[in-house]
């Protein structure tokens, strides 16, 4: 009986633009992929908080205003699973601020397919690019399929 239900780890995952330009982020644990910003919900944060602190911490980034758009959630099996809060931001400009966390570059979004990146970025970024805050919530659920540690 202990155990029996689903236990999800909360991530953000967050779509910066800057016209037909997506910023993206290399981090040495995703085996030198490119994707979007985000990482870890920590304890006390609501999803929109940790999204704004991971742009910051990521890029040095605050734009304005940042849209809540959707989640994914990835089942890993073993009733463990990856609960993605989907974001969207545009920024004014190019630039941002280096960190320790990893490698960063603007992108066009049809140029993704030329880097290494996850495999659904491409997709989600169509998706995302297109999603206007009016729109229903993106919602998408992938069976052991990404893997984002």
């Amino acid at each position: 009986m202990y155990r029996t239900r689903y236990t999800v780890i909360p991530r953000t995952l967050i779509f910066v633009f800057h016209g037909q330009e997506l910023l993206l982020i290399r981090k040495s644990s995703w085996g030198g992929r490119y994707n979007a910003l985000g990482g870890h919900i920590e304890p006390g944060e609501d999803i929109l908080t940790s999204a704004q602190r991971e742009l910051k911490e990521e890029t040095g980034i605050l734009p304005a205003k940042i849209n809540f758009c959707g989640n994914i959630m990835i089942d890993n099996g073993n009733k463990l699973g990856i609960s993605i809060f989907l974001f969207k931001a545009f920024s004014k400009t190019k630039d941002f601020q280096n960190s320790d966390e990893g490698e960063l570059l603007w992108v066009g979004v049809n140029q993704l397919w030329q880097i290494d990146t996850f495999s659904d970025l491409p997709a989600l970024t169509d998706k995302l690019l297109g999603w206007r805050p009016r729109d229903e919530p993106i919602l998408i659920h992938y069976d052991k399929e990404v893997t984002y540690d």
